[in-house]
C-alpha cells in the first residue's frame, strides 16, 4: 500500500533536545557542501540534521529499539552513519535524510504525494553502490526558501553567542511538534525498484545543478510504523542465526 498523509509520526523533541542539537552544530567540522549558502542557512541545516537524529533516537526508544552506534565514522571516510544497529557483519546502517517544505509544495500532503527520499547518487556510483542500509526521510513542517530569507536577515554571532542565545535569536522553538517522519526505504527494495531501468529513468536533479539523486518516491517507499517491525524482525533473525551456529 501506498505512503499517506495518515502514516505519518510526529516525532518527539524538547527544548533541550535543540539546544543539544545547536551545541553540537557549534562544534560540527562537516562541511556544508550541498551549495554556497548565508553562514546562517549553513548553520540552520547542521541543526536540522542533529535534530533529526535527536528526534529519531527518542521515537526509537519510546518502542525499545535500541542503536550499537550514533554518529560513526568509519575508517578511511568522511561521511558518517547516522545509526547502527546491531553488531558486525549483521549490523545494518541506518541513514537519515531531512527536508523543509518546497515553497511551491506549501503542505506536508503534498511533499508526501509530490517528494522523494532524498538519496543522493555520488560521481559514477550505480544502485548497487549506494551506501547505507535503511534511509529515512523527515520533513520540517517549514517552508524552505522563506526560512532561508528570514535567516540570512538575522544577525546573530555564530562562534561565540550561547546556544540559548542562538536558540531565541533563530527561533529554535519553532521546530517543536513541527519534525515528522514520512518514509523509509530499505537498500534491497530500492535496489529492486531501479536497476532493470537504465539510469536516465533512475535518477533526477534540480533544474540548473549538477547534483543528482536517485528515484526514490515517498509514496512507493514504506510506512513509518512498520520500520519498528523491521527492525526487531531483523534482530529477532539474527539472534536465532547465532544460536543456530552456537
Amino acid at each position: 500500500m501506498a505512503v499517506v498523509y495518515q502514516d505519518v509520526i510526529s516525532l518527539p523533541l524538547s527544548e533541550s533536545d535543540i539546544l543539544q542539537a545547536i551545541q553540537r552544530a557549534k562544534q560540527s567540522n562537516l562541511m556544508d557542501n550541498l551549495r554556497m549558502r548565508h553562514p546562517n542557512i549553513g548553520f540552520d541545516c547542521k541543526v536540522r540534521g542533529f535534530i533529526g537524529e535527536i528526534a529519531l533516537k527518542n521515537w526509537f526508544a519510546s518502542h525499545q529499539v535500541f542503536f550499537n552506534q550514533v554518529n560513526y565514522l568509519p575508517d578511511g571516510t568522511c561521511m558518517d552513519i547516522d545509526f547502527v544497529y546491531g553488531l558486525g557483519t549483521q549490523a545494518l546502517h541506518l541513514e537519515v535524510k531531512t527536508s523543509l517544505i518546497p515553497d511551491e509544495w506549501r503542505t506536508l500532503p503534498a511533499c508526501i504525494q509530490k517528494g522523494d527520499i532524498k538519496l543522493i547518487r555520488r560521481g559514477k556510483q550505480t544502485i548497487e553502490q549506494m551506501g547505507g542500509d535503511i534511509h529515512l526521510q523527515i520533513y520540517f513542517r517549514q517552508r524552505r526558501k522563506a526560512k532561508d530569507r528570514w535567516l540570512s536577515q538575522q544577525a546573530v554571532d555564530l562562534h561565540h553567542w550561547s546556544e540559548k542565545q542562538l536558540y531565541d535569536a533563530l527561533l529554535g522553538r519553532a521546530y517543536l511538534d513541527n519534525i515528522f517522519l514520512v518514509a523509509w526505504i530499505d537498500k534491497s527494495t530500492l535496489v529492486s525498484k531501479l536497476s532493470p531501468f537504465p539510469l536516465s529513468n533512475s535518477t533526477w536533479q534540480f533544474p540548473g545543478l549538477a547534483r543528482k539523486f536517485w528515484r526514490c518516491s515517498i509514496v512507493g517507499s514504506h510506512k513509518p510504523a512498520e520500520l519498528i517491525q523491521y527492525l526487531k524482525a531483523q534482530s529477532t533473525r539474527v539472534n536465532n542465526l547465532n544460536f543456530h551456529a552456537a
